[in-house]
């Protein structure tokens, strides 16, 4: 009963947001979906502790959904080659050893492609 509430509620006012108000707050809705989904990500592996490694995959997954809504300004492949430049570069300047740092890097990219990239051809859609 309270997933059908939960719909009640919930598809009228993403009807509404889709259809009616302009494209921003849609940006503004999915882009709060990629961090909250980026978030939850990202606390599967490390935890309950909000590491630089976490941090840098939240700015990333901002920017990733920045340039899908402004996707005039940049290309996406030149946005996702970037993002895992700044994240290799990020990990292979860090105190840690290799191996962490490699497993780290995968799970923020793996994360920032699974999550921010996909969800971020939502906006495309709505466009």
């Amino acid at each position: 009963m309270k997933r059908v509430a939960t719909a009640v509620v919930f598809i009228p006012l993403f009807y509404l947001l889709v259809k009616y108000l302009p494209p921003v707050f849609f940006f503004l809705f999915v882009a709060t979906g990629i961090v909250i989904g980026l978030h939850e990500f990202y606390r599967f592996h490390y935890g309950p502790v909000f590491s630089p490694s976490v941090r840098l995959g939240l700015i990333l997954g901002i920017l990733v959904s920045v340039g899908f809504y402004r996707h005039d300004l940049v290309e996406g492949s030149l946005l996702l080659i970037g993002a895992v430049m700044i994240i290799l570069l990020f990990h292979l300047f860090s105190s840690k050893d290799l191996a962490s740092s490699l497993v780290d890097s995968s799970v923020v990219l793996f994360g920032l492609a699974y999550v921010g990239w996909f969800l971020g051809h939502l906006i495309l859609i709505r466009d």
